[in-house]
Order: C-alpha cells, then structure tokens, then sequence
C-alpha cells in the first residue's frame, strides 16, 4: 500500500468553468474574477493512498475479485477486461475548501458557496488526476479510474473498497450511506494496461457531463 501526500495539484480551470457555469456557454469576465477571488483562499491539502491486488474478472457473472472481497459491475468488468492489474485508491483533499461553501451558504452567499464547493470538487478530481499520474510514471499506463456508485457499481460497495483500502488513515471514512467524510474525498478502481486505454475516446459512459473535455 502507498501513501502519497504533499503533492503538486494543477487544477483543470476548463473543467472548473464547467462546473461553475453548468452549461457549456462561454464564462463571462466576472465569474473569472470570481474564480480567482475564491482560488485564492482555497487551502486544499491532497493526500492519497493507493494499492494493487491480484484479479480475476467474471465476465459471465459481472465480478470483479480483489483480495477476499468481489465487486458487481458488468460495466466495469468491461471497463478493465484488458487491465494487466487492477487497484484501488482513495482521495482527498481535506475539509478547509468544503467549510468555505458552507460558511458562505450559511451567510446567503449562495454564489461564492457554489464556487467553492465547484472548487473543492475539481481540486480533488484534479488531485486524483495527479495520483493517476504518477503511477504511470512508475507502473505503466493508468486506465481512467471508476467510482463507486456511478453506472451499475452499487455505492453500497464503498465499504468493500474501504475493506482493502484504510481510508481512515488518510482521515477520510464513511457514513451509513457508504458516502466519503469529507466530501470532496475520491474512491476508484483504477486498471494498469501494456497500452494506453483512457479518455473519452476509450470510455463508453455517453452521459458524463465532461465527456469531450479531455484533461
């Protein structure tokens, strides 16, 4: 298992634009300036823990086994069927950014509170992005990472991923609806390939809001 922590997050304004504007409709100059009010006092703290485990992928009964613990998902069966590894990861970039929106939506300032919490979610998919990273600079390519409740995997399986992955001791755990204190906190599944297999092109969820993108 390994820890990373105090590591540089680049944070991706194109997909931060996205998220503020809900739409894809140019972002005028003040909701930059904006932007950049709120970035300013944004005191994310990323840190990561990640590990590989031996698979055997089902694809007739739609399982993944990791360890002593099975996953369900046709779709991420065929995510990482031609996964060489598979992994599991959790990140988080601490609470400070998510406090921000909540003062800020407690005090009716519901504009800078969802700026901040749009900030808090795309510096810790950025800070994942950057976990990604780096294990491709030591282990080879990294497929996109999948989450817990998105497509057919049930959020329920959060706690089998915690199982194998503490998430306690990067201080991020879990309520009873196997969802991630703090919030802007990121759980995956993550496959190692001999080739490159990852971006929109090589995904088939058609819904994701940041289809297209890129990174």
């Amino acid at each position: 298992m390994k820890l990373l922590e105090g590591f540089q997050v680049e944070i991706n304004i194109k997909r931060l634009r996205k998220r503020v504007m809900r739409s894809g409709t140019d972002c005028p100059e003040w909701i930059d300036e904006l932007l950049a009010e709120c970035l300013s006092k944004a005191r994310p703290e990323p840190i990561a823990i990640y590990d590989f485990f031996k698979a055997a992928i089902n694809p007739e009964k739609h399982e993944i086994e990791l360890a002593e613990q099975t996953f369900q998902s046709g779709f991420m069966v065929e995510r990482f069927k031609r996964a060489e590894e598979l992994g599991l990861m959790i990140v988080t970039i601490g609470s400070q950014v998510e406090d921000l929106a909540e003062e800020h939506f407690s005090k009716n300032d519901a504009l800078r509170g969802v700026v901040f919490d749009a900030i808090g979610s795309e510096y810790v998919e950025s800070a994942a992005d950057a976990v990604e990273n780096m294990i491709e600079e030591e282990r080879g390519y990294c497929m996109s990472r999948f989450s817990p409740g998105y497509n057919d995997w049930d959020i329920r399986e959060q706690a089998k991923l915690f199982s194998l992955v503490n998430g306690g001791s990067i201080g991020v755990t879990l309520n009873k609806s196997s969802l991630m204190k703090p919030e802007k906190s990121i759980s995956a599944m993550i496959g190692l390939s001999d080739r490159e297999i990852k971006h929109c092109k090589n995904c088939s969820q058609r819904d994701c809001q940041y289809r297209g993108l890129g990174t």
